[in-house]
């Protein structure tokens, strides 16, 4: 018999009854091992473990937004009639759901594309308050779930709460059986009870072993071991897809002139983009210089002679929070401009905007940007290559014209999320102006350029209510979100 059957027994045959934590505590035995030894005497006969089945709630991000008021109240208290279609934008969050439970509950009626409020809800209103006592109860037993049967099965399949089953020990008996048995002499001697490397390394063919029983539903102890931020693997998904389309990976600072993230990409220097609406100024430092006189000289003739106003170089230095990461893309343009070799690249990094923050905006976020250079590209080309990438992470793109600064022509690539059938906006892309290329001194070979989101897409790898769950540093949510696949 093992040491840990050998314990637990003596524990019993002093104190006859006792909890699994009562075990735990007084055997000094981890919680792993000490179920695996409490199955084994049990399946013996030497001791009876009483079980109870418990059940526990998991509430939903949305449940949690519930607490305080469900969306059928909000619709039912909202003043007088309106029409729906009118009036839809400025309804409460989950107007849909709520409408339904509001006619339901019979607060409202609807009658062709108006609302009639017809009566206030309780101010104890059951859903809510179920909802709010299974959240404080954390566990329940069988009776609490028949007798709230139909509310918990409203609550599941408005899929608020997700319901979870478990049997718990209840207590542990020693029975007659185990009170008679000597456990010091009992078991066999060739009986394997832990696999070890020295076991290993002098076992024989010819020797006889017999394996104890390991039973593989025995309650664990729950591990959560180290993992790689979604995000993370995500993106290096992303740049084994570009690697593997023949592109080299290039890298640049996220603290960049105005010069190198607008002038030399053809933005005019009175273009709104350039405002502190749009972009992050620093102030720390304030200025960066720009070393290369002769380029300066070449986008300041580009932007006079083509925008048609004066260029000054003091608002080309104002250093700024890059907005996108095209302007890495320049930088090798013109360190590569007397290359004779077909080139692609790519970089992959941090880009902010100043943007009011919803659930598919945030103000930083991830841009993979490219580059390919050569002759007698064209159009087919660029739009070959954005396919080929898309089609590897299993999306189905449509392709629209669009204006960027720095291309033309220029597309927009968008596609259509199925959970919630909305358009999508994942990057552009575009031929590189011959006014930039000339200015940062390609005259012989065509570059094709784009910048494509890439958090957006991360909704089609893991469940998000808002991209905002992706830096909330969770760890809850870090430890059970669904394993992104490479």
């Amino acid at each position: 018999m093992h040491e840990y059957e050998i314990k637990i027994l003596g524990i019993l045959k002093k104190d006859r009854h006792e909890t699994d934590a009562g075990i735990i505590r007084k055997s000094g035995i981890n919680k792993d091992s000490a179920m695996w030894a409490l199955q084994n005497l049990s399946e013996q006969g030497l001791i009876l473990i009483k079980t109870k089945k418990m059940f526990s709630a998991v509430l939903t991000k949305e449940a949690l937004r519930y607490m305080d008021e469900f969306p059928e109240e909000k619709i039912a208290k909202m003043p007088g009639s309106m029409e729906i279609s009118k009036e839809i934008e400025n309804m409460p969050e989950g107007s849909n759901i709520g409408i339904i439970w509001a006619k339901k509950n019979k607060w409202i009626e609807i009658k062709g594309n108006s609302i009639i409020h017809i009566e206030q809800p309780p101010k104890e209103y059951w859903q809510r308050m179920l909802l709010n006592e299974i959240n404080k109860k954390k566990e329940f037993d069988a009776l609490f779930m028949e007798k709230n049967k139909q509310g918990i099965e409203a609550l599941v399949k408005r899929k608020l709460i997700e319901i979870k089953e478990k049997n718990i020990i209840e207590a542990i008996e020693i029975t007659e059986k185990g009170l008679e048995i000597d456990a010091s002499g009992h078991g066999s001697e060739n009986e394997v009870k832990e696999l070890t490397k020295e076991l290993i390394s002098r076992y024989s063919d010819k020797e006889e072993m017999k394996f104890k029983k390991y039973d593989i539903n025995a309650d664990t102890e729950k591990i959560y071991p180290a993992r790689i931020h979604p995000l993370s693997i995500f993106i290096n998904k992303i740049r084994k897809i570009w690697i593997e389309l023949g592109f080299k990976e290039i890298s640049g600072p996220i603290v960049e002139s105005e010069f190198w993230v607008f002038d030399a990409l053809f933005s005019p220097q009175d273009h709104p983009t350039r405002e502190m609406q749009d972009t992050f100024f620093l102030s720390n430092p304030k200025e960066i210089d720009i070393d290369d006189e002769e380029l300066k000289r070449k986008i300041k003739n580009m932007h006079e002679k083509n925008w048609r106003g004066k260029w000054e170089v003091e608002i080309a230095k104002h250093a700024v929070l890059r907005t996108h990461s095209t302007g890495v893309s320049a930088h090798y343009m013109h360190s590569l401009a007397d290359t004779n070799k077909s080139i692609k690249l790519f970089t992959i990094g941090k880009i902010f905007r100043n943007e009011t923050i919803d659930f598919k905006h945030l103000a930083e976020f991830h841009q993979v940007d490219g580059l390919i250079i050569g002759k007698g590209l064209d159009f087919s080309n660029l739009i070959f290559t954005l396919k080929r990438f898309y089609e590897r992470l299993g999306i189905n793109i449509s392709i629209k014209p669009a204006y960027f600064p720095f291309v033309e022509p220029g597309l927009e690539i968008n596609y259509v999320d199925k959970r919630t059938g909305e358009v999508i906006e994942l990057g552009g892309a575009g031929i590189i102006r011959d006014e930039i290329k000339n200015a940062l001194g390609i005259h012989d070979k065509e570059v094709l350029a784009f910048g494509l989101g890439i958090e957006r897409l991360i909704f089609r790898e893991i469940p998000l209510e808002s991209l905002i769950e992706l830096y909330k540093n969770d760890v809850g949510w870090l430890r059970n979100v669904k394993q992104i696949k490479v």
